[in-house]
């Protein structure tokens, strides 16, 4: 009787240990955007990822803050044994609560190697949703995640970046850490006003649609020009005739 006692003393001892000291990676990724440059900190941890934006300042002229208006609560969560991105993005006023797939990219590796903090990192590429994208990820951090969406290579990314100029993403900087705090993911509040992320798609292209024939109809004369096209600055093209080019001419 004693030894069972003692025997499950150390099992529960043990697996408070492990709960207590999961593994962590904290990141720093910088979104360089349309001129501007977004901070975000995203937070590996042994069975799911966060990643949001930070909520400091930076000193730097074109360094802001977005700045959550809409409705509702941000989520970005990265869930491995469900092998399922749960995330929500506002369109105008209304947040939306949105699952789709882990990493759902298809990357070709090449041999190129450069180092980046002092990591040796090699060359990928991939299109994803509407534009050509190179990566550089280390394999000394086995880890498949990234900023973003972006993932599913046999090591961190450390870099990622566009073909036409408009999406990078940078690595500012990498701490490890034994973490002594259990983190509970919060997708699940959301339970049942998740969408599928082509439904997502659709409805913010039918929003869209909606909004730009208001401003045509409230039109009067205009003189054409750049200040005659609106257009969208976004990661993925969710729709081209909006996201591309100089973007939508509302004197169409």
């Amino acid at each position: 009787m004693r030894t069972l006692v003692i025997t499950l003393f150390f099992t529960i001892l043990i697996g408070i240990k492990c709960l207590a000291q999961n593994s962590e990676i904290n990141i720093v990724y910088q979104l360089f955007k349309n001129g501007d440059i977004i901070h975000f900190d995203v937070k590996i941890l042994d069975d799911f990822s966060t990643y949001k934006v930070q909520e400091t300042k930076e000193n730097t002229p074109n360094d802001f803050v977005m700045k959550v208006t809409t409705p509702g609560s941000y989520i970005f969560e990265k869930i491995k044994k469900e092998n399922k991105l749960y995330y929500s993005e506002p369109i105008m006023t209304k947040r939306f609560y949105v699952v789709d797939s882990l990493h759902p990219m298809k990357w070709k590796i090449n041999k190129e190697i450069k180092s980046i903090l002092g990591y040796p990192c090699q060359k990928a590429q991939t299109h994803f949703r509407g534009r050509d994208y190179i990566a550089y990820f280390t394999k000394k951090i086995p880890v498949n995640n990234g900023p973003y969406k972006f993932g599913g290579l046999p090591g961190l990314i450390l870099e990622v970046y566009s073909t036409d100029g408009e999406i990078k993403f940078l690595t500012k900087s990498i701490n490890f850490s034994k973490n002594t705090i259990t983190h509970v993911p919060s997708y699940t509040k959301y339970y049942g006003k998740y969408i599928s992320h082509q439904d997502f798609v659709s409805t913010y292209i039918t929003t869209w649609k909606n909004i730009i024939a208001k401003l045509k109809s409230r039109a009067e004369e205009h003189v054409p020009g750049d200040e005659d096209y609106i257009k969208s600055h976004e990661i993925e093209i969710k729709y081209p005739a909006l996201q591309l080019g100089r973007g939508m001419n509302l004197n169409e």
